[in-house]
């Protein structure tokens, strides 16, 4: 299937281990694909067929289902093609299969959808205990039971983070690893996400704080030049969002005295905005450190700058609609991008927070959200 500014789609579906280009029979059908990249969390595809029965209508199945490589459970690999490059949006496992029979044989629709591969890290309850390991060596071990996958770790050590023995305590996990994973990340207002790797069929597993190093994406630019190149993007500033968080947590035993816990400011660099409500605005909230009772006095400080820290990433936020083909460039989550001729209020660096792409004949959309921890640039100017 043939798009804008040369782009080809291109997708693979099959075994998990090794997944085939689409039939061209199957290519045929796909009416649109459609992929929702996060950059935090489990990332999402949809593809839409034309549910056509196999041999002139007449057949026992549709031709979708028919061919087999459509099951659940089944790998997809869906990809924009750019000069015979390839920009892998999505890879990941088929849960789902809806089909409407519609009266009107030629208006059938079949839908494919599913989830990255993080899918296999959700299908086992645990209960694991990891003895004489810290929170990073916990998420490597569970990571290594997914080679499979080729999955590369990507993984930054918290500073508020302690190395228990076992005569102190033991980690235990109880749910499955994905549950796992995103818990031990919340801990420090740190990202869990899989993300597609630079070549087909393997991926990076990223857990560390939200990304605020990179090369930006070009600028989406707004005005009435003939630089503009954004279909639409609406800007708001939520005064309530951030907060600090102090207070007293309860010590180790009885007979020590409470331990006092203070997060004041964010510790995510660089800033991306100039104006920030720490430490001071009128609104910005202040948070008791409730759930780090047993803690020690490392883990509940991680604790509470985690959520001092997550806090302070929505304190601005926009959602907008772009054309590929206007862009001239695919925009990704999990990165960077500059935002310019909105005012000095909303222009500058920007963190991606979610792409949807939908991928149509002769059209490639994208809408997208994105999150700062203030207003103003904190740059002069943006990559263009």
């Amino acid at each position: 299937m043939s798009f804008p500014v040369g782009i080809q789609l291109a997708v693979l579906a099959g075994s998990q281990e090794v997944p085939l280009p689409m039939a061209p029979g199957l290519a045929d059908l796909l009416i649109d694909a459609q992929v929702t990249e996060v950059a935090d969390g489990q990332s999402l595809f949809r593809l839409t067929f034309g549910a056509q029965r196999s041999d002139k209508g007449t057949g026992p199945d549709t031709q979708v289902l028919a061919e087999g490589s459509m099951s659940p459970g089944n790998r997809i690999v869906i990809m924009a093609m750019q000069v015979a490059m390839p920009t892998v949006l999505i890879d990941g496992l088929i849960t789902d299969i809806w089909l409407d029979p519609a009266q009107n044989p030629s208006q059938s629709r079949i839908v494919i959808s599913g989830a990255d591969l993080s899918v296999a890290m959700d299908l086992t309850e645990k209960i694991r205990g990891y003895p004489d390991m810290d929170d990073e060596l916990i998420v490597l071990e569970i990571l290594a039971q997914y080679e499979r996958f080729a999955i590369v770790p990507e993984t930054i050590p918290p500073v508020e983070s302690d190395f228990p023995t076992v005569l102190q305590r033991t980690p235990v996990q109880h749910g499955t690893d994905l549950d796992y994973l995103y818990a031990l990340a919340n801990r420090y207002g740190y990202v869990f996400t899989l993300r597609p790797g630079a070549v087909p069929l393997t991926n990076t597993a990223y857990w560390g704080p939200p990304k605020r190093i990179g090369v930006p994406a070009p600028a989406l630019t707004m005005g009435d030049s003939g630089f503009a190149n954004v279909n639409q993007i609406v800007f708001t500033q939520d005064g309530r969002a951030a907060f600090q968080v102090s207070g007293l947590i309860p010590g180790p035993t009885e007979a020590t005295p409470a331990l006092p816990i203070l997060a004041l400011e964010p510790t995510l660099l660089p800033p991306l905005a100039l104006k920030s409500p720490f430490p001071a605005s009128a609104l910005l909230g202040s948070r008791l450190p409730t759930g780090s009772d047993g803690f020690d006095e490392i883990r509940a400080m991680g604790f509470a700058q985690g959520r001092v820290n997550q806090s302070s990433t929505g304190v601005a936020r926009a959602e907008g609609e772009l054309d590929v083909e206007k862009y001239g460039s695919i925009l990704r989550a999990g990165g960077l991008v500059g935002v310019r001729g909105a005012g000095m209020t909303f222009d500058g660096n920007w963190s991606v927070q979610q792409v949807h792409h939908k991928l149509q004949r002769n059209r490639y959309t994208q809408t997208f959200k994105l999150a700062r921890d203030g207003t103003e640039p904190l740059l002069p100017l943006v990559v263009p």
